[in-house]
């Protein structure tokens, strides 16, 4: 179901992520991520994130008329594109993972899973307004 909202600025929701990195600790963060909703898009993110001395990020961009429903992340495969850093290094862009969505209208609620390199991602995102 596509909504035919656009939002041009970001609104906060709320994010929980586990952020995990081969040979350094668990990272939790909770709070406010950003959407941003444009040209058929919806971007979830949290923004640049200093977490137990490291910098971390996390994108996903997905198609806005998809369905609830599960979906994978396959490298560059639309409808669905995840990425994520450590310290500010760039990989190849694309995670590999899962995307959940439970709620589609007005706005995404889910749950990912991401992989990118040595850098994973698992967590919750629920717009809140």
């Amino acid at each position: 179901m596509s909504t035919n909202k656009s939002i041009k600025i970001e609104i906060p929701e709320f994010m929980e992520v586990t952020f995990k990195h081969e040979g350094y600790d668990e990272q939790k963060f909770e709070g406010g991520g950003h959407l941003t909703h444009r040209d058929g898009f919806f971007y979830i993110n949290t923004k640049q994130r200093e977490l137990g001395g490291h910098s971390y990020y996390m994108n996903l961009k997905f198609r806005d008329n998809l369905a609830v429903d599960v979906y994978t992340l396959d490298g560059k495969d639309e409808p669905v594109r995840g990425h994520l850093e450590f310290d500010g290094i760039e990989n190849d862009k694309y995670a590999s993972g899962m995307l959940r969505l439970t709620q589609v209208s007005p706005y995404p609620v889910g749950e990912f899973d991401l992989v990118e390199g040595k850098l994973s991602a698992k967590g919750t995102f629920t717009f809140r307004r």
